[in-house]
């Protein structure tokens, strides 16, 4: 599992992401050039390494997504994330 610093500097690689701060110093990550309303990519992730990611309907991922498209990263590794 990694820290969140790890997941951090990983998702931090993407340049074209926008880091924004939420509440109980967790981050959201948005993509504003999205062609959709919603552009969070990465949304609250937390100092303890709890996190998701918006994947969508993506095939790969259904059984883990849930309702909303997101997936959860607490336990991913750099290679899942």
């Amino acid at each position: 599992m990694l820290t969140f610093e790890q997941k951090q500097a990983i998702i931090d690689s993407f340049p074209e992401l926008t880091k924004k701060e939420i509440s109980l110093k967790r981050l959201n990550y948005h993509f504003m050039d999205s062609l959709y309303e919603k552009t969070i990519v990465v949304e609250k992730l937390h100092p303890n390494g709890n996190g998701f990611v918006f994947v969508g309907d993506l095939l790969r991922y259904e059984e883990e997504a849930k309702d909303k498209g997101l997936v959860n990263i607490r336990d991913y590794d750099e290679q899942q994330l």
